[in-house]
């Protein structure tokens, strides 16, 4: 049975957001309010906070539990080959553009819990690329990056993403890249020696490397215009000449104040590319 709480006021969500970015350098206050109140109302509930105040001095002082706390307020549904016609453009259009450099930069934003990572490892490996490639995978929660590491997930996730694969245009069986130990099933350690994990926050726009290709799909939907605007400029100055950057479906630069800097190459999968 859950404690009744108290409706979350803007005076006490700004005390929490001011003290998380003093104590862990954590910026929610550019996150969609909506979305983001909803959570915390539900993460109160869960834990049997009758205040956001009680919230936010647990927090402050027990970094485990702030683990925990980024663990439940982050999203982390995520597929292999998620959108297939997505990963398709990608391996038809995109892949092509870059196969002549002679390095290929990658950085997946929000990586979650490495599916999307082992997908671009999967393609390049398939196009012969992976061996030149370099990939960054960020993400604000540490313990899912622990997640994508391991690269261990449950059989139930298997076929779907079986069939992605294969919508996606895979050159092979997709159970080439897995051994199975029941109940989960793990991707292939090999694929990941091009890939370098990192603990980044989105909200906090620093450039750190410069990239052939970002993707950053389904995250900024969360961010309120502002963070995206701040986000969408980062990608800028993070892409190299004639990089691309993929975002969600839901998702568009259309509103972005340097949006003419990018020509648009896929208006239904949001792919862009810089001038």
């Amino acid at each position: 049975m859950t404690i009744p709480m108290t409706t979350l006021d803007t005076t006490h969500l700004k005390v929490l957001f001011d003290r998380l970015n003093t104590r862990y350098q954590l910026d929610l206050s550019n996150y969609a309010p909506a979305s983001l109140e909803r959570r915390l109302e539900r993460f109160l509930s869960l834990h049997y906070f009758q205040s956001i105040e009680t919230l936010t001095d647990k927090l402050v002082t027990d970094s485990e539990f702030y683990d925990l706390f980024i663990k439940e307020l982050t999203v982390n549904t995520t597929e292999m080959f998620r959108d297939a016609s997505c990963w398709k453009i990608i391996r038809e259009q995109i892949i092509p553009a870059l196969k002549d450099l002679p390095n290929i930069r990658i950085w997946h934003a929000g990586c979650s819990s490495g599916e999307e990572v082992f997908s671009m490892a999967i393609l390049l490996q398939e196009e012969n690329l992976l061996h030149k490639s370099r990939i960054i995978a960020t993400d604000l929660n540490k313990n899912i990056i622990e997640t994508a590491k391991k690269g261990t997930y449950s059989l139930k996730s298997l076929a779907q993403n079986e069939d992605n694969y294969v919508q996606a245009g895979g050159q092979k069986r997709f159970s080439d890249y897995y051994s199975v130990s029941e109940p989960f099933y793990t991707m292939n350690p090999s694929l990941l020696e091009n890939v370098k994990f990192m603990k980044h926050d989105l909200s906090c726009t620093k450039e750190f490397s410069k990239f052939d290709l970002i993707l950053c799909r389904n995250v900024m939907i969360y961010f309120n215009k502002e963070l995206q605007e701040k986000v969408f400029m980062l990608f800028q100055r993070s892409l190299l000449k004639k990089g691309f950057v993929v975002i969600g479906k839901k998702e568009s630069m259309a509103y972005y104040s340097n949006s003419g800097n990018f020509t648009e190459i896929n208006s239904i999968e949001k792919i862009y590319r810089i001038k």
